[in-house]
């Protein structure tokens, strides 16, 4: 009997050790889709999410269009001063001349206008004149008397071959490019014929002048030929011009200013 007994007891035991490990595994085993384990390999749902988080996080960028990748290009520069007047009056070595009494000298080759620097040493009639091929006039650059000392200009329009010398003394003369020409500024003075580079805006400009005879300023510019001041003997006044680039004509037989206001 008590053998029986103790059979039965074992046989409890068993299953209760039995129930026992059954529900321990249970308890302790996780479902597949709830982590991740070191040897499955498989994502969690957890580090899914988190992954789905920091995606949001993150701020898109929108897709930007091939036009608007690509840069527009810059609006090209405006010429200066000296790129208008070799554009419009060419390049070319300078050529000097001097002499006693009358004379000639060559224009360059390529000279569609230029600059002519001049003195004169004498005490009669000073007079630079150009000719054309056939030795026609094609216009007064200098005309005065006594001593010189200026520069002026011919332009493509009345372009002459050859410069004649009208002289009594001693004089000098050199051709140069227009764009050689001193620059202006917004505040200029100066004693006799001049020409100058203007790169300035339109604008007025206060002008005086103290000599006795012609007084005259002329503008060349990208709007054409502008004659703003035709005085004689002194003056000073206010005068409206264009804006650069421009070549600025002075006449004048005394001392002059040539102020932007």
């Amino acid at each position: 009997m008590r053998d029986v007994f103790r059979l039965r007891s074992l046989l409890v035991v068993a299953v209760i050790v039995a129930l026992t490990t059954a529900l321990s595994g249970c308890t302790t085993q996780k479902p597949a889709n709830s982590g991740s384990s070191p040897s499955s390999g498989a994502p969690s749902s957890t580090a899914t999410n988190t992954a789905d988080t920091d995606a949001e996080a993150v701020p898109v960028k929108e897709a930007v269009s091939a036009e608007e990748a690509t840069p527009a290009p810059s609006a090209p520069s405006e010429a200066t001063a000296q790129q208008f007047a070799d554009g419009n009056f060419g390049t070319f070595a300078p050529i000097s001349g001097s002499g006693k009494g009358p004379g000639f000298v060559k224009v360059p080759v390529g000279a569609a206008g230029a600059i002519v620097s001049a003195t004169h040493k004498g005490k009669s009639n000073f007079a630079i004149e150009g000719l054309d091929a056939d030795s026609k006039p094609t216009g007064l650059l200098v005309n005065t008397v006594g001593k010189y000392n200026g520069v002026t200009m011919f332009t493509s329009d009345v372009k002459p071959l050859k410069l004649k010398v009208t002289a009594d003394g001693s004089w000098t003369l050199k051709i140069s490019p227009v764009s050689s020409a001193r620059q202006a500024t917004r505040s200029n003075s100066g004693t006799g014929d001049a020409v100058l580079l203007y790169d300035g805006a339109a604008a007025s400009w206060k002008l005086g002048h103290a000599g006795s005879a012609d007084f005259s300023v002329r503008f060349l510019s990208m709007e054409g030929d502008s004659v703003v001041a035709n005085k004689t003997g002194k003056f000073s006044g206010t005068v409206s011009a264009p804006a650069g680039p421009a070549v600025i004509m002075i006449g004048a037989n005394g001392k002059w200013t040539m102020a932007a206001r």
